[in-house]
């Protein structure tokens, strides 16, 4: 299903435009469960800078904002119960569902501010069942544990200090 398949492209515009509270053009678009209707698009204002993102997802009951809280990125993991196999959709889906500017860490190269942690960091990994990443939330400057189970539930853990960036 892409956009052109949406159940009502209306509301889920309409949902963007009202979260972001300005006109809005689509950026990106992926189904995320083929068995059933399940599409999230990414949105961002079309005449501001810088320009501000959200993701909606669209299921067959209901239209939601899922970028506006880590409720909604719960929320998201329940409704589309993505593979926990599938490390790069899910640090996608991390990377643009989640509340701005969270990045999962995939990689000791690109963050020099991980030195402090390295003890504990390892790359996205199934444990046990569940899926485990480390997140740079770089708008509170805190560097988190994330960890999904396979009923598809989020725990987040604040491990410490990170690296926060300027609003611009």
């Amino acid at each position: 299903m892409t956009s052109d398949q949406m159940r009502d492209p209306a509301a889920v515009m309409h949902a963007a435009e009202r979260h972001l509270q300005d006109e809005v053009r689509l950026v990106d678009e992926v189904v995320l469960d083929k068995g059933s209707h399940c599409l999230l698009t990414i949105w961002s204002d079309a005449c501001r800078l810088p320009r501000r993102r959200v993701a909606i997802l669209e299921t067959e009951d209901t239209v939601f904002a899922t970028s506006s809280s880590m409720r909604g990125v719960q929320k998201l993991l329940h409704a589309a119960r993505p593979d926990l196999t599938d490390v790069t959709l899910l640090s996608w889906l991390i990377k643009h569902a989640a509340p701005p500017r969270r990045c999962v860490v995939e990689n000791e190269k690109s963050f020099g501010w991980l030195d402090k942690y390295k003890s504990i960091w390892h790359p996205p990994k199934l444990e046990a069942g569940d899926l485990v990443l480390y997140v740079g939330d770089f708008r509170k400057g805190t560097f988190e544990r994330f960890s999904i189970s396979r009923s598809h539930d989020l725990e987040v853990v604040v491990i410490g200090p990170g690296k926060k960036t300027q609003r611009s």
